[in-house]
């Protein structure tokens, strides 16, 4: 027996969605696809910004890489009366400390100086080193702004190590490094920006040989002195090294750096003032880099 024409037309009519149940689909359906681009949008923050971290600690990185590889070059001449490697710990007092800023002491105002020996072919050595200095003239220390570049030392003098003058051609490149002079070649700008750089040997007990730690217990070939509050030396001489040298700076990102050039400067009302407040707001700011470096030729 066959369905009547109208009563199937009926049935189809009525098997079709209301228009109650479109409206419903549509809204968990823009429900659906506003949460998937809300994930997304956030996903995609993200990975922004992580990569304008990695772009912001890349000069850093590229810095310290440079560092830990030059250091890990430095050896002892074992000849007598040569300075190996030597750190000059340089504090920033007066108008130069950077109050409320990370440690508040001994990090934050550490301007230290590193000199160390390193071999080249046959019996010839060459000197390295690393200091902060003015962003433009490598002869100046940061003035009042507290900040300054990172620059790195290569001795233009190679040194034989043979003959009777060998300890008078060493002092020599230790008198290179010290006596700088603008635009000289030896002297190369590496990384602008920088707040404290400081520099701490180890011995084989892991303790530090350090003039403002003052230990008791030197080895030999180590020369430990406190030139005043702010000044000291410890030099590795004959076959001393240190185990390892602790390496640490820290930097202003880029856009930190910026703002902060443009800050009032020199005799400009309240210009120390307000630099410091600076970095008191910015503290947190601070990228940090810090690197253990083990010196193949220890003490002993």
């Amino acid at each position: 027996m066959s369905t009547h024409p109208k009563i199937r037309r009926i049935r189809r009519l009525s098997s079709a969605f209301s228009l109650l149940e479109l409206l419903v689909s549509m809204g968990l359906l823009s429900v659906i696809v506003l949460a998937l681009f809300s994930m997304f949008d956030q996903t995609q923050k993200a990975l922004h910004t992580a990569t304008a971290q990695v772009d912001l600690m890349e000069p850093g990185r590229s810095a310290m890489d440079l560092l830990t590889r030059d250091i890990e070059r430095g050896r002892a001449t074992r000849f007598p009366g040569v300075t190996n490697l030597a750190i000059t710990r340089l504090e920033r007092t007066g108008p130069y400390s950077i109050p409320g800023v990370l440690d508040g002491y001994h990090r934050d105002s550490a301007l230290n100086e590193l000199f160390y020996l390193t071999p080249l072919r046959g019996n010839q050595w060459t000197a390295q080193g690393w200091f902060i200095a003015d962003e433009t003239d490598p002869s100046l220390v940061p003035d009042a702004s507290k900040i300054g570049a990172l620059y790195r030392f290569e001795s233009t003098n190679v040194v034989a190590l043979r003959g009777p003058f060998v300890t008078n051609d060493f002092s020599r490149q230790w008198l290179e490094f010290n006596r700088r002079s603008t635009n000289a070649l030896q002297f190369s700008r590496f990384l602008d920006g920088v707040v404290f750089f400081r520099t701490t040997s180890f011995s084989s007990e892991g303790l530090p040989l350090d003039s403002f730690v003052a230990p008791t217990n030197i080895p030999s070939g180590v020369v430990i002195t406190n030139f005043n509050a702010s000044v000291g030396l410890t030099a590795f001489t004959n076959q001393a090294l240190p185990t390892s040298l602790e390496v640490e700076f820290g930097m202003l990102p880029p856009r930190l750096l910026t703002q902060y050039r443009n800050l009032p400067s020199g005799t400009a009302p309240n210009a120390t003032t307000i630099r410091s407040n600076f970095f008191v707001q910015h503290g947190g700011d601070v990228l940090l880099f810090r690197q253990r470096i083990s010196l193949r030729t220890s003490l002993q």
